[in-house]
């Protein structure tokens, strides 16, 4: 049940797009072997734990953010896989961020967002896949307030803080 999304990411050419696919898996087995596949080919696809994410708006915004930054030739890591991970992180450092964000034995529910075409990792996945409208109920609140740095923020108003806050931190 993956979703495709044709985004547009170049201000100066409209027509230029990418093809990016989003899937939900859930009830993960072997996040451990996911973890270390991932370190030994980073650029197979954009691998998050699931628990951070409560909204698809924002996934998007860390994409198109990702993407803004490959096509100005500046990005902060060293394939668009990663720089997505530190565009959805309210985090500077990518060694923290990918911590955070990353795959590890105790992740329960991942998002895998592919450019262009699937990559092979995929097969190795043990999960069940399930649709991005489950993505709310997956979520873990309580950490993506502590993660964030949003205590006092009403539930209704954690996906602008967000974006406020990873669209903000090179700013500062």
């Amino acid at each position: 049940m993956p979703t495709q999304f044709e985004l547009n990411y170049d201000p100066f050419d409209l027509k230029k797009t990418r093809k990016i696919t989003i899937s939900l898996l859930k009830d993960v087995k072997n996040g451990e072997e996911l973890a270390r596949k991932i370190k030994e080919n980073p650029s197979a696809a954009t691998i998050l734990d699931g628990k951070h994410f409560a909204d698809l708006f924002v996934i998007l915004g860390g994409i198109n953010q990702a993407l803004s930054n490959e096509t100005a030739n500046c990005m902060h890591a060293k394939n668009i896989y990663t720089e997505v991970i530190y565009c959805l992180s309210p985090m500077k450092r990518i060694d923290e961020t990918l911590k955070v964000f990353g795959v590890n034995a105790e992740t329960k529910h991942i998002l895998v967002i592919c450019f262009d075409e699937e990559p092979e990792i995929l097969s190795i996945i043990q999960a069940t896949e399930t649709t991005l409208e489950a993505l709310q109920s997956l979520a873990d609140e309580a950490s993506i307030r502590k993660v964030y740095e949003l205590k006092d923020i009403p539930s209704d108003c954690l996906s602008n803080a967000i974006l406020t806050k990873i669209s903000s931190k090179d700013t500062k």
